[in-house]
């Protein structure tokens, strides 16, 4: 803010008990000349904004120095759902994922050569491959420019083990189109909203780790909690909302039961997340523990349940994160 009152020659300004945040807002505000748009870029921590989870959440908001008047516009830029609707309303412009065409564009435009024809189908399936996240794809198309490597082999780097695929994720990148103090890297950028919602979202965080123990597909609500008293349905309904807002959960609900699915780099970045934090065994357990229980006998009669629960239990009977727990040959045996 002190270099936008700088740059507009703001009187006291520079006075060192300026309250710099209220001088602009009052300028921008009084502004009788001509129109301005104040873009607030990254806007992810919902505390700061003044939406708080619980009351014991520090008071201090950055809505009181937004201006409001019809002199200018405000646009917000945010990953979070929820701090969309709290600032913008029914304003809120939500980009919907990019169309393959679309995808392949932009990593083209990357890699600043035209893709020669046979690899279009290397380069559907890589777009494909990182879920079509726009930083992904500028991401890879910087890697595959700057280390001349193979579009295929980029493929093959995606199928190694986690770490190798976390490794290749965590690559910074230039961008001039960023501002220079931007976060490239897509894991990294996952890993701070993972921190954010670990702190502000505790429930949430738990139904992600959960998630990332089973398989990225069609997971159960049933294996990712428990309905139980201790637990508020709304209070469920909220954290599924921010994991969905925040793009790492897609909710689908069908004649059965309500699922969810994860794609596949979000996954590997929360278990690797969870493994640098020590805690991917504890959650591993508690998964396996759960579903060990829940899988029915190969009967007929729970024919579709045990359907539905098989590609989780194949997930997790064939992981090498943390021991062999006595559940797993329980599985194992239920999987026949």
């Amino acid at each position: 803010m002190f270099d936008v009152g700088k740059k507009l020659s703001i009187p006291g300004i520079e006075d060192e008990k300026a309250d710099v945040k209220r001088l602009v807002k009052q300028w921008l505000s009084n502004q009788p000349d001509g129109q301005w748009l104040l873009v607030l870029d990254n806007a992810d921590n919902q505390v700061l904004w003044g939406k708080r989870s619980d009351t014991k959440q520090q008071e201090f908001s950055l809505v009181e120095y937004l201006p409001r008047t019809t002199n200018g516009s405000i646009l917000v830029t945010t990953r979070s759902r929820q701090v969309a609707t709290f600032l913008a309303g029914k304003q809120v412009i939500a980009l919907s994922p990019l169309s393959l065409d679309e995808a392949t564009e932009m990593f083209t435009d990357g890699l600043g050569t035209p893709s020669p024809a046979e690899n279009r189908t290397a380069l559907e399936t890589l777009v494909e491959r990182l879920a079509r996240l726009p930083l992904a794809i500028v991401q890879a198309s910087a890697y595959i420019n700057k280390t001349q490597l193979p579009m295929q082999s980029y493929l093959n780097l995606l199928e190694k083990p986690e770490a190798t695929v976390i490794k290749l994720l965590s690559k910074d990148f230039g961008d001039p189109s960023r501002y220079k103090d931007a976060i490239n890297p897509v894991a990294t950028t996952w890993l701070i909203s993972f921190e954010h919602i670990r702190k502000y979202h505790p429930l949430a965080i738990d139904l992600l780790s959960s998630m990332a123990c089973f398989h990225e597909k069609s997971i159960p609500r049933s294996l990712v909690w428990e309905d139980s008293s201790e637990i508020d349905e709304v209070d469920i309904i909220d954290a599924v909302a921010v994991l969905t807002g925040y793009a790492f959960v897609i909710q689908q609900s069908d004649s059965i039961e309500e699922s969810y699915n994860m794609h596949r780099l979000v996954q590997l970045a929360v278990r690797n997340w969870l493994r640098e934090r020590d805690t991917l065994h504890d959650w591993m357990k508690a998964c396996t523990i759960r579903l060990a229980r829940l899988f029915p006998s190969r009967n007929h009669k729970y024919k579709t349940t045990w359907t539905r629960y098989l590609p989780h239990a194949q997930r997790i009977s064939e992981s090498n994160d943390g021991e062999d727990f006595p559940e797993r040959y329980q599985l194992l045996e239920k999987m026949g």
